[in-house]
């Protein structure tokens, strides 16, 4: 069997080339802006604890640069809270939001899409987004191992 490495994930070539159309990560647009230092961003991540019933449920990821406008992280969150916080990825913790975040850094296209394709095992955790799809993917991939 022959593997391919995305994402940081192993996956087999056959179930690269398998993958139903992308959805959006994010539901907002994401056109590329040149920096002061004359790199180019599109997506600057950040995060926010969400708090139901006055307990820690989960950590969502949005994005601080939306129509090619960078917003404060406050400002942002209240953008992410105006598109339906539902719509945005969700993890159990701060650390693996960060961790989903390095691993897919530069691969948010225009329009909030995740660009690396992701083989029909990691469907459910990608449109589904768990409590804890973090442990959900590292539990996918060891599956290959």
């Amino acid at each position: 069997m022959s593997w391919i490495a995305v994402a940081g994930f192993r996956i087999p070539t056959e179930d690269y080339h398998k993958n139903p159309e992308p959805k959006p990560v994010f539901p907002t647009k994401h056109p590329f802006v040149e920096n002061e230092d004359g790199s180019v961003s599109n997506v600057i991540l950040s995060g926010e604890d969400i708090i139901k019933d006055g307990k820690y449920d989960f950590t969502i990821a949005f994005p601080t640069m939306v129509d090619g406008k960078r917003y404060s992280k406050d400002e942002a969150f209240e953008i992410a809270k105006k598109n339906g916080i539902e719509n945005y990825p969700r993890f159990g913790s701060v650390k693996e939001m960060n961790e989903w975040a390095e691993q897919n850094h530069g691969n948010i296209d225009e329009n909030g899409v995740l660009k690396v394709p992701l083989m029909p095992q990691f469907m459910d955790a990608y449109n589904n987004y768990g409590k804890n799809p973090m442990e959900t993917f590292k539990n996918l991939v060891a599956s290959f191992k």
